[in-house]
């Protein structure tokens, strides 16, 4: 059943007491769980990276028996086929928790100076940029729930100009690497191209889901506004 709060006094709005899915913390937790099980195979090596990185920082002097040399000389290595897909699917696992937070780019998370010193900067992003990217999908689940709460002509969760502020950037990352893409200039990508293109599309859909939720609210907020004036008339 539909109830009007006052919003201000010339404009009413419906709100319900309805329950819906609450995407802004199931899209969150989602996010961090599967990240977490994509990186699990690799829960020693991360603890090893974590453990370099704080011997990087705070060295230690270990006495110990002199250093051996070794001779070691590469040779070529052909690797079949099916080594190489192997390969390829390793490396897209490795970045997959990265390539699902894109959005982190915006905060300059893809510089070499914001990597700890001792750990490899694939790693440092694959950890580190689920809990970045937290608060995008955190907005992308608002504006999700608004989006479905619109088709009942309701306004709850309200929309901000804030959300559609980063809903907007969060659209900008995804536009660019199908640009560059498309374009071929594709020199210097770090991302394996499948993974980040899937990952570009969907975060422009994200996007645009907040975007289009603050148009249909507005849409909704006008029709009360019209209705409670020819209804005072």
């Amino acid at each position: 059943m539909l109830s009007f709060r006052c919003m201000s006094t010339s404009e009413t709005i419906p709100v319900s007491n309805h329950r819906v899915i609450a995407f802004r913390w199931v899209m969150p937790i989602t996010e961090i769980l599967l990240c977490a099980a994509l990186l699990w195979p690799w829960r020693g090596f991360l603890t090893w990276q974590l453990r370099s990185t704080g011997h990087a920082y705070w060295p230690t002097t270990i006495e110990g028996p002199e250093p051996v040399h070794l001779d070691i000389r590469l040779t070529a290595d052909t690797k079949t086929p099916q080594e190489i897909d192997a390969e390829k699917l390793l490396e897209m696992r490795i970045s997959a928790p990265a390539v699902l937070n894109i959005p982190c780019s915006l905060f300059g998370l893809m510089r070499r100076e914001t990597v700890p010193r001792g750990m490899l900067p694939e790693f440092w992003r694959s950890l580190s940029w689920p809990f970045f990217g937290i608060v995008f999908w955190w907005i992308a689940g608002r504006g999700i729930e608004a989006l479905v709460a619109s088709r009942r002509r309701l306004l709850s969760p309200a929309i901000t100009w804030i959300e559609v502020f980063v809903a907007s950037l969060v659209i900008v990352p995804g536009v660019f690497i199908w640009l560059l893409f498309i374009s071929g200039d594709r020199a210097g990508f770090v991302f394996p191209w499948p993974t980040a293109l899937i990952a570009s599309a969907m975060w422009i859909l994200l996007g645009g889901a907040t975007i289009t939720a603050r148009i249909a609210q507005w849409r909704i907020r006008r029709g009360v506004s019209t209705d409670t004036a020819s209804f005072a008339g």
